[in-house]
Parts: C-alpha cells; structure tokens; sequence
C-alpha cells in the first residue's frame, strides 16, 4: 500500500462477532486481466482477515459502476470493465485460475520476509520476531503463498501400463506445458 499510514482505525466484526483490529490505511493498485491499471483508495490494513473484500458500497462512491445478476459480477468505469466474475456460494469471487485482480506493488512485509528467508513457515517468522531479529515487523501474517503451494504439490506419474507401441513418427507427443506465472515484473508500478 503506497501512500500507507500506520496507526489505530478502529475495528472491523466477523460475521460471528469476532474484532479484528484495523492497523493502517494506503491506496492500493489493482492490475486487472486486460493489463488495466486501477487504484482503490483508503483501503483498510486487517492482518487477522484471512481474505481480501472488497466493498461494493465504497467501489460506488468512488465512481465505479458495479453489475451483478445472473451468477456473474463486473466493475467497470466508463466504458471499460475493470473486473469480473462469477458467483460462489454467497460470493462473488474473480475469475481466473488464482484471480483475475492482482495485487500491484502492494507486498505485505510479512510476505516479503517470508520469501526473503526461503519461505519460511509463519510460526518460524514468529519464533524469529520474538527473539527480536525483525525488529522492523509489526505483524506476522504471511497469507497464502502461491509458490509454497506449487512446491508442496505431489506429481502424478503418467501411466505407462496397456500402451501399444508407436510406430509413425509423430503419432504419439510428449510435452512440458507450464504457465501462466504472474511475476512481480507484471505488476503495475506509479
């Protein structure tokens, strides 16, 4: 979050009444699918909440215009369309295989030390911070970490039973495919 202040902003209650306390306010940027650029502004820092909401009500006063109906949603100011996505439950989620809006610029310093220390486990981050070796760390809440993920995720071998041998050139292919990775050099920058 650039510009991001720091201070106490009052709390946010859960649906089951728990408070999470507001910790700072910045202005985020948002990279949409179609490479767009946008800003939200005065957006709420709450390292407690598990998800990132955004609130329709404040996209509104801002001059976005937002759409729902028919298990679909759109942001989109003028006539270009920022966001969209589909509904889940009671949710309306962003499209695309992690989401479609990308957070730009904005890395948490929890997230940036998790990854600067080989990704480090949460609770490993916490042991170092109690020990006074992150002075600077206000909180430790590293989040969901795309590349912890991948790295943790077992590989399936191809099976190789029942296969009769090829015998044209071409008639059997094999091949890599991975993608698409969003790295930091895609995300926006002011």
């Amino acid at each position: 979050m650039e510009p991001y202040t720091a201070g106490d902003f009052g709390v946010v209650y859960l649906a089951d009444n728990k408070p999470l306390k507001i910790i700072g306010k910045g202005d985020v940027q948002i990279k949409s699918a179609n490479g767009s650029c946008w800003t939200l502004g005065d957006v709420r820092h709450i390292p407690g909440l598990k998800r990132n909401l955004i609130s329709v009500g404040q996209l509104d006063n801002d001059g976005f215009h937002t759409m729902f109906g028919d298990g679909k949603w759109k942001v989109s100011r003028g006539a270009m369309t920022l966001a969209r996505g589909l509904k889940s439950g009671t949710l309306y989620t962003a499209s695309g295989s992690s989401s479609n809006i990308l957070l730009a610029g904005a890395v948490s310093q929890s997230h940036l030390w998790h990854s600067r220390l080989g990704h480090m486990s949460e609770k490993g981050i916490k042991v170092l911070k109690s020990r006074g070796l992150l002075p600077e760390l206000e909180s430790v809440d590293v989040g969901l970490c795309e590349q912890c993920v991948l790295g943790k995720q077992k590989r399936v071998s191809f099976i190789t039973t029942g296969r009769a041998p090829k015998t044209e050139k071409l008639e059997l292919v094999h091949t890599d495919l991975w993608g698409p990775k969003h790295l930091l050099e895609d995300r926006c920058t002011t």
